[in-house]
């Protein structure tokens, strides 16, 4: 049938285990969601972050599009996969995903800093990298982040915005620096 099961009833090869009186945590619940629907519906991983995480980084994900290539960006979420490979020189690498509350993005770790930061950058962490946006070929739309150095989430302070006024004869100007 439709759902795949037989002429006798059997079941959808959907298979949860468990006792089936007991609730799923908030974790199990948004796993299946992810695997089973492709989103997560009645919660996000992050949603203990929300304040947290623009107070800890430059820009959202989805804001990466609008800087040049180069740019600078420390970002922050969730590593939604991870895997490490060998390059065509047979030295180790980690591509993978972060997603925040906008969207997602492949991020490349390579040279020393694999060895340094492949326990963080597990599938379910939520850290903060200081990363360089580098785009694709020719086209503006993609692009990877460049890691160049990882934190848990938890260990990161705020970034602090600094300000100058400078009193001209022509009015104030204000000056920011991050910090």
């Amino acid at each position: 049938d439709l759902l795949g099961a037989d002429d006798a009833g059997a079941g959808s090869g959907l298979l949860l285990q468990g006792n089936p009186t007991e609730e799923f945590l908030p974790e199990g619940i948004q796993k299946l969601e992810k695997e089973l629907i492709g989103f997560y519906l009645t919660s996000h991983p992050l949603d203990d972050l929300v304040e947290t995480l623009p107070m800890v980084t430059t820009h959202a994900l989805s804001e990466l599009k609008a800087l040049k290539d180069g740019a600078e960006v420390r970002v922050g979420g969730l590593v939604a996969s991870s895997g490490q490979r060998m390059s065509k020189k047979n030295k180790p690498l980690i591509i993978g995903s972060l997603e925040d509350f906008t969207g997602a993005n492949d991020f490349l770790v390579f040279g020393d800093a694999v060895q340094k930061y492949r326990d963080l950058l597990v599938a379910g962490n939520k850290i903060v990298m200081n990363a360089k946006v580098s785009f694709r070929g020719d086209e503006e739309e993609s692009f990877t982040l460049i890691v160049n150095d990882v934190s848990s989430i938890a260990n990161v302070e705020p970034l602090v915005l600094r300000f100058e006024a400078k009193f001209s004869g022509s009015g104030v100007y204000w000056q920011g620096f991050g910090g």
